[in-house]
């Protein structure tokens, strides 16, 4: 099992894959080897909380619930919102996960839907990353009275 994972987390980092496209420009003045241990750091950790889960329930298998008749107008709505942040001051790590949360909640078919949860955890895991990295970040109080 290890070694499934270990290919698992190589293949999702891009350490592998063959079909890969020729490799983007690096993330703003990231180094690619640092950024590659902190997303690997991340794909860890949600590796073992899926694992809990899984020896928690199981393998689950439930309705989507997505898709009702107001949500392609939440979505946009919360689309708008997190341009409003980033236009005036920037969105915060919340802005952009509500946002992928609720564009994942009005989609109905199966293709559409998985792309979007791959969004969501994709900026989970950006989100993680930022908080386990170096940089300094403004403190909640300093976050309250600038929103």
């Amino acid at each position: 099992m290890q070694t499934r994972r270990s290919a698992i987390l190589a293949w999702l980092t891009g350490r592998t894959n063959p079909r890969r496209a020729p490799a983007a420009a690096p993330a703003r003045g990231l180094d690619p080897a640092v950024q590659a241990r902190a997303t690997e750091t991340v794909l860890n950790d949600i590796w073992r909380e899926r694992q809990a889960q899984l020896d928690k329930w199981g393998v689950q298998h439930r309705l989507p619930g997505t898709g009702a008749h107001n949500a392609r107008h939440d979505a946009n709505v919360m689309r708008l919102r997190c341009q409003a942040a980033e236009n005036t001051g920037g969105a915060t790590w919340r802005d952009v996960l509500l946002e992928e949360v609720y564009e994942t909640l009005a989609e109905i078919h199966p293709a559409s839907l998985r792309k979007e949860l791959v969004q969501v955890a994709a900026v989970c895991a950006a989100w993680i990353e930022d908080i386990d990295s170096d940089a300094p970040h403004p403190s909640s109080a300093e976050e309250a009275t600038a929103q």
